[in-house]
């Protein structure tokens, strides 16, 4: 503090002295310290909502060239492997390690045996296109972190850091490179954050400028040279779709490539047909095409126990395949499937999906609201001249999913198949699924776990 004294006279204090005392008192109190008022740090609500809106796009696709400064080599293999365009400081690695922790807890279930590793380094890959999009994607990250840790999205951190990404997207939307990778990475960025935070009509307007972006590039498959980016795109997209229940803004199905691929390496068998207790239960040619993917998909992990014989790339494509043609098939928040049988297998096959895609313990991030709200709408209908396999299928893969968050509705539901079909315990029940989608080191604990509530009603 500096030991300058300043006089003025407090007695015959007119209007502009007293504003002086005020001034020189509020000096001496916060000196040394720096003050971030609110509106500082982040703009008000209209200029985040509006950042795609108000730029100018430029029309020419311009690629740029990635950043060539030396990788700390104590920043671990995951990072030091990916040969990683940017130099990142110890408290970044901090802030990057604890929102890939804290992220991969709640999304891909671990039993499948994917490699966190073999995620990272993709990741990473993507993360670091270039300095802006490092820096953005750390500010996410930070924002993700203090959401992640119960400090909440309006913390001093969270909203410096939201400032920094909303500066960053839309200097880089003003650019030259305005549709290159890199910015629609960021544009990735925002839209995750705001998915994060449920705001449905945010994470909409920075997904319909997604949209311009990519129409503006020459579609999606513009982006085939770079999968990692490509299939980040069409994560995002679809779940939009599944945690605001609307239709999907792209499509994307590779699923032949993929078993063409891996045929060739001696898995992924087609099934030659359903299994007759399917055939008697749907006539839909586009959902039994869904279907024998996803069969064949719990057989190859099934026949593999805890190891993930398929790349996380395919991996991937898979489950956006999958998505993708359900969606289109059918929205979430779409009229009703008038078909019982149809409607169970195409509301399963999504719950089965997500149960691979979103871990189902707890603290995951999404809860995807109008899943839960068809599962109530469909089991509130008659469903007994259903398959009862079907229905005691279709009653296990829901009260998976909806049984952390929606309490003990579903059990009476399943009370009810139980009764039907005179099961006496679990490996009974287990019996009439076998030929229904169902991945033993996925589900079996949690569907077990659900049946046993039975025994105490």
């Amino acid at each position: 503090m500096s030991n300058k004294f300043l006089f003025i006279d407090g007695i015959q204090a007119d209007r502009n002295a007293k504003k002086q005392m005020r001034r020189h008192v509020m000096r001496g109190k916060n000196a040394g310290k720096t003050f971030h008022r609110p509106s500082k740090l982040v703009p008000a609500g209209p200029k985040i909502l509006d950042t795609w809106s108000r730029s100018r796009v430029a029309r020419q696709f311009n690629k740029g060239e990635s950043l060539t400064l030396d990788v700390d080599e104590n920043f671990g293999d995951a990072y030091h492997s990916c040969n990683i365009p940017v130099n990142v400081p110890p408290a970044a690695r901090r802030i990057i390690d604890e929102f890939f922790i804290l992220t991969a807890d709640r999304m891909y279930p671990p039993k499948l045996g994917i490699s966190l590793d073999e995620a990272k380094c993709i990741w990473l890959k993507v993360l670091f296109e270039d300095q802006a999009t490092y820096e953005c994607n750390l500010a996410m990250m930070q924002t993700c972190n203090e959401i992640y840790l119960g400090h909440g999205d309006s913390s001093s951190k969270a909203l410096y850091s939201l400032s920094r990404t909303v500066s960053h997207v839309k200097n880089k939307l003003e650019s030259p490179g305005a549709l290159s990778d890199s910015t629609i990475t960021l544009v990735l960025s925002l839209i995750s954050q705001e998915q994060l935070k449920k705001f449905d009509s945010r994470a909409k307007i920075h997904l319909n400028g997604l949209r311009r972006m990519i129409e503006l590039r020459g579609g999606l498959e513009q982006l085939e040279g770079k999968p990692p980016l490509l299939l980040k795109v069409c994560k995002v997209d679809v779940v939009f779709a599944l945690q605001f229940g609307g239709p999907t803004i792209f499509f994307r199905d590779e699923m032949l490539r993929v078993r063409v691929e891996m045929a060739s390496k001696g898995r992924f068998h087609r099934l030659l047909a359903l299994p007759s207790i399917h055939d008697m239960n749907t006539s839909n040619p586009l959902l039994k095409e869904v279907l024998l993917d996803v069969l064949d998909l719990s057989a190859l992990i099934n026949a593999n126990k805890s190891k993930l014989v398929v790349d996380l790339i395919n991996f991937q494509e898979i489950l956006m395949s999958v998505f993708y043609r359900l969606l289109r098939m059918h929205p979430l928040q779409g009229v009703p499937l008038t078909n019982d049988a149809d409607a169970m297998y195409h509301l399963g096959l999504t719950i089965f999906m997500l149960t691979m895609f979103i871990t189902i313990e707890k603290q995951r991030i999404l809860e995807c609201s109008p899943v839960s709200d068809a599962v109530g709408e469909l089991l509130s209908r008659d469903l007994s001249k259903s398959s009862g396999e079907l229905i005691l299928w279709f009653v296990l893969v829901s009260g998976i999913w909806t049984s952390t968050v929606e309490g003990d509705w579903i059990i009476p539901k399943l009370q009810v198949i139980k009764q039907r079909l005179r099961l006496n315990d679990w490996e009974e029940a287990q019996c009439r699924i076998e030929s229904f989608p169902w991945i033993g080191v996925l589900h079996d604990q949690p569907g077990r776990a659900l049946w046993d509530r039975l025994e105490d009603l």
